[in-house]
């Protein structure tokens, strides 16, 4: 979908490696590899950047979700470019976080002046209602789902007792090191933020080119 979601785009690609793995990678790993293509040794390389919303700055919270050294390193070697929206206060995330605000120059956030209030959650919530979709996502993304019947009310049950697996994987190596911690948030992830490069690609570009 998100090949089909930048399709019409000039600028915008979709780098299918992380997709190809046999199991789930780690952020940090994504980004290591993507900046390990761009050959460091050479000067002048454009440095890879995390680019998200607001949501994801607030799953750093999340226990066992994410490895505190993960986020170090995501904040001070690589850097993130967060789109705000209305209702998130990605400020304040930065703000609570010791993490974050520790490298918090390294954290860049765009004001979205035009609201979009479109989520993951609102078009999956819509899909299961049997709600149109249109002109909320790519109509080749809207095509899609629906020729695959993708998120419907029951595929989402089918998948309601998934856990996600960094949660799996960080939760064996917590109780290993003899921490317990219940996780009740489950993290919505969907294109939104391939789509949203898309529609706001003149102000995001400066990001990337200075």
């Amino acid at each position: 979908m998100a090949e089909l979601a930048t399709k019409p785009s000039e600028w915008v690609e979709v780098e299918i490696w992380e997709s190809l793995q046999k199991e789930w990678v780690e952020t940090v790993k994504v980004l290591r590899h993507h900046q390990d293509r761009l050959a460091p040794k050479t000067k002048g390389v454009p440095k890879v950047k995390l680019l998200c919303g607001p949501d994801l700055l607030e799953s750093f919270r999340v226990p066992i979700l994410w490895k505190s050294e993960d986020i170090a390193h995501t904040g001070a070697d690589c850097g993130l470019i967060c789109v705000t929206r209305a209702g998130n206060d990605a400020q304040r995330f930065v703000c609570e976080s010791d993490v974050l605000w520790k490298h918090r120059s390294s954290i860049h956030l765009v004001n979205e002046w035009i609201t979009n209030n479109i989520s993951p959650m609102k078009i999956r919530r819509a899909l299961r209602r049997g709600q149109s979709i249109r002109c909320l996502v790519p109509d080749l993304v809207r095509e899609y789902i629906e020729k695959h019947d993708l998120y419907s009310s029951e595929s989402e049950d089918r998948n309601a007792g998934v856990v996600l697996a960094p949660l799996q994987r960080n939760t064996v190596g917590a109780q290993s090191r003899g921490v317990y911690s219940m996780i009740a948030s489950p993290l919505l992830l969907g294109f939104d933020t391939v789509c949203m490069l898309v529609n706001c690609g003149k102000e995001l570009r400066s990001y990337f080119t200075n």
